[in-house]
């Protein structure tokens, strides 16, 4: 029974790894495109500017992707910090 549990709780904590993996790399994905398209449309990114955007939450990366053609400038992703 214990070792069935073990065995149970293993494979649960196994899943969550593995899905928390598969979530950081669409993270990290997102932040990658963002990134380029600001590299694209503005010249390489500073240090800071790539930190923020590997720190950023996945619902900031999407509003950034959405407003790439929109933005004039880094100061308007950038500007709040």
């Amino acid at each position: 029974m214990l070792a069935e549990r073990v065995k149970a709780w293993t494979e649960e904590l196994k899943t969550e790894g593995i899905q928390e993996g598969i979530e950081q790399g669409r993270l990290m994905e997102k932040a990658d495109t963002v990134q380029a398209l600001l590299s694209q449309r503005f010249g390489p990114l500073s240090e800071d500017n790539i930190q923020r955007l590997n720190q950023a939450t996945a619902e900031e990366l999407d509003q950034w992707t959405e407003a790439i053609f929109y933005i004039e400038s880094l100061d308007d992703v950038f500007g709040d910090q």
